[in-house]
């Protein structure tokens, strides 16, 4: 486990120095730093505020502290700086955690932290957010114990969101195979990056594994918002609390 997970930080790392607004935002008309800060940013205010106006039609959240999980550059953690007193942002990039301190050094009331452990601990927060991360976390395994780590870090809402079917065509990732068995004879993540080639895998769970999970941690599911994609790729929201 301690490999798999060394092994992907090592490729975050290498996208926060090569195009870390892609890396995080993949849209194929935004390849090789082809994101504006402006567009990139608004972005981030606009899912952030999508996810609280969800939340708060359905439950009441206090607005002392937020944790933004793969937070990357910081898009979303400076968009929940203007909604709660004090955020944490966590990354197992330091390369994007630079970025994100140089970024957003004006916004006071953020903390930026470099996080390779699965178990990480900085206490209880009254909304947690974990943005289409926890498929690229690595295996199934490590997946499953950043779900319960986020759950145990939630005081009040948590929300993720995690693909729960991948087609088998899909499941294959070509690209990132072809990048692991170049990279690993001497080619550089530079030069693979700008063949077209990825190192990010995505997996999925079960959406009956994640139920179970958030129930064995003592929360509750009260929305569940499904996406599917034209690729047959079926994603989950899960909205999940601690409140009765």
């Amino acid at each position: 486990m301690k490999n798999q997970n060394a092994s992907q930080s090592d490729n975050w790392e290498n996208l926060g120095n090569l195009d870390p607004k892609y890396a995080i935002a993949s849209r194929s008309d935004k390849k090789f730093n082809s994101w504006s800060d402006e567009e990139f940013f608004r972005i981030g205010q606009e899912i952030i505020s999508n996810r609280l106006s969800v939340v708060t039609e359905k439950v009441r959240i206090d607005r002392r502290n937020a944790l933004d999980f793969g937070c990357g550059i910081g898009r979303l953690t400076a968009a929940l700086a203007g909604h709660f007193d004090r955020v944490v942002g966590i990354d197992v990039s330091q390369s994007m955690i630079q970025k994100a301190r140089k970024e957003k050094k004006e916004i006071k009331n953020i903390d930026f932290y470099v996080e390779k452990n699965p178990d990480f601990d900085y206490g209880k927060f009254d909304f947690v957010i974990a943005h289409h991360v926890i498929q690229h976390v690595g295996t199934w395994r490590e997946m499953k114990a950043y779900i319960r780590t986020l759950c145990r870090h939630t005081n009040g809402v948590l929300v993720f969101n995690i693909p729960v079917f991948i087609p088998f065509k899909n499941k294959i990732q070509l690209k990132r195979r072809i990048y692991s068995v170049l990279n690993a004879i001497g080619f550089g993540a530079e030069k693979l990056y700008a063949l077209g080639l990825t190192p990010i895998r995505m997996n999925s769970l079960k959406r009956s594994e994640v139920r179970r999970i958030i129930q064995e941690e003592g929360l509750q599911i009260f929305l569940e918002e499904d996406v599917k994609y034209d690729t047959g790729q079926v994603s989950v929201t899960f909205y999940v609390t601690r409140f009765n």
